[in-house]
């Protein structure tokens, strides 16, 4: 029976179309690049002076950039001392060229500098081994790490129909009547949304993360997660890589809880149309209102453990755990009660 659930569920063309759409529009959306850098930034600076200071952070590195970002300094604030001295025939025209270069390359590189002397002074007070490497590419990827919306979608369009077609095709009666009709037959259509909600929940970020490695230099991934500036607040003692998977098992464990928080509501309603609204309006609301919401109200949100990023960017404790993991225990606990209400549902309409 389990079997034929399965291929109940795959045998249909506009499942495999919507599925085989979301992957293709996952991968399009993980080839944009959505970080946005302040005026002045210059990645091209930026490679260059993390290529002189790759490796572990260390005093040196952070008095050197010191220096150099001093130097940019004086040559932009002394640019009209050589433009009078080179008017006074005091400096010859080749040299103040070359001053003019020097001045000019100061101007495109002084804003990168400044933010690299600015990375430098928080690796000083990092309580770990944070490295400099060109991080443009992997703090784009971790820090728009959001709530995936096709994923979602996907989710509901294959949970739904699992629960309400039967309702909709006027069989209950028939099956409540079979041997299997409720309760086995439940329990496979759970193990169904179960392994359905587990797999694709794993499968987009791994798709995002694939995409974005193989399209952007996302650097040193073996680097100290606390690195990246973006982490600053965070208390995790890991290397990039082991966060990345991190994030993504987090993002599958919420992505299991939707999906018995789906089929709750497909087997209390019958109907596809009330499961989607009623699902989709649970996670979005929520996510446009979660800047307004205090930190507790945010740990309460299905949003913030479907988002990855926003479940580690920074540490504090709720009710003694910690919020990363306070979220988890929430909904865990209430999609435990979701799979004894529907079974409990299901064998009351039996007798």
């Amino acid at each position: 029976m389990l079997k034929l659930e399965f291929y109940k569920l795959f045998c249909k063309k506009k499942i495999l179309i919507v599925l085989l759409v979301g992957i293709a529009a996952e991968i399009f959306l993980s080839m944009q690049s959505r970080s946005v850098m302040f005026e002045g930034f210059n990645p091209k600076v930026y490679r260059y002076y993390m290529e002189e200071l790759q490796g572990e952070y260390t005093v040196e590195k952070q008095t050197w950039i010191e220096q150099e970002y001093e130097r940019l300094q004086n040559l932009i604030s002394d640019e009209e001392m050589y433009e009078a001295q080179y008017k006074r025939n005091e400096i010859g025209a080749e040299a103040y060229r070359k001053v003019s270069g020097d001045i000019k390359t100061a101007k495109n590189r002084i804003r990168t500098v400044e933010y690299i002397v600015e990375k430098s002074g928080y690796y000083s007070g990092v309580d770990g081994t944070p490295e400099y490497f060109y991080d443009i590419g992997i703090k784009d990827y971790i820090e728009n790490m959001k709530m995936d919306v096709i994923m979602l979608v996907i989710l509901i369009i294959m949970i739904a129909p699992v629960f309400t077609e039967d309702h909709s095709c006027g069989t209950v009666p028939m099956i409540r009547s079979s041997k299997y009709g409720t309760g086995r037959l439940y329990y496979n259509r759970l193990t169904v949304v179960l392994t359905i909600s587990a797999g694709i929940g794993f499968l987009f970020p791994v798709l995002e993360f694939v995409t974005k490695y193989v399209k952007f230099d996302l650097g040193n991934l073996n680097a100290d997660i606390r690195s990246l500036m973006v982490m600053e607040n965070s208390n995790l003692d890991m290397s990039i890589i082991q966060y990345l998977f991190l994030t993504m098992a987090t993002r599958a464990f919420f992505a299991v809880v939707f999906g018995v928080f789906v089929m709750w509501v497909a087997v209390l309603s019958h109907r596809n149309i009330v499961t989607y609204v009623v699902t989709l309006g649970a996670v979005y609301i929520p996510y446009f209102l979660y800047s307004y919401m205090n930190r507790g109200m945010q740990d309460l949100m299905l949003c913030k453990g479907l988002g990855g990023f926003d479940n580690f960017k920074e540490y504090h404790v709720m009710a003694g755990i910690p919020d990363a993991w306070f979220g988890g225990v929430v909904y865990g606990m209430l999609a435990g009660g979701m799979i004894w209400s529907c079974g409990r549902y299901v064998g009351e309409r039996r007798r």
